[in-house]
């Protein structure tokens, strides 16, 4: 199985997991009399069952991501700086604090609003080629 295949199935495990953990909550206490649709200890086994494929899962595609994982870090921490500076506010000459307050306040910034955009588009330009090398060595390599 490649590596793309394995992470949409990976998913499909998480999502089978949580349904059966609501299976549990909502039918391990039942009125007295009350019919239970699903049977706990079976489903727990199922749960248990799922849980090991999960492992099993996760521990194939971490083995076989070693080669790549400084690609995953760097394309992780760029992601988060791509956002930090898109939320970064810039301040730079008069500007009035709050719509309330008539005062002026002056204020100078280092990092002026073109750079800022300019090192986002860089950093979304370096994720973007990131991204692809990921998304090949996905669809390329079997786990």
């Amino acid at each position: 199985m490649k590596i793309a295949k394995a992470l949409k199935h990976k998913n499909k495990i998480v999502a089978e997991l949580k349904m059966l953990r609501e299976r549990i909550e909502e039918y391990n206490s039942v009125l007295t009399g009350n019919p239970r649709p699903y049977d706990v200890t079976e489903t727990q086994a199922q749960l248990m069952a799922k849980v090991q494929e999960l492992v099993s899962l996760k521990t194939r595609l971490a083995q076989a991501n070693t080669v790549i994982y400084s690609k995953i870090f760097e394309l992780s921490e760029l992601k988060g700086l791509a956002q930090f500076y898109k939320k970064l506010e810039i301040k730079d000459g008069l500007s009035r604090d709050s719509r309330y307050d008539e005062t002026l306040q002056g204020y100078e910034s280092v990092l002026k609003v073109n750079q800022r955009d300019g090192l986002v588009v860089e950093l979304e330009t370096r994720i973007e080629v990131l991204q692809d090398e990921l998304d090949e060595f996905n669809v390329l390599t079997e786990i």
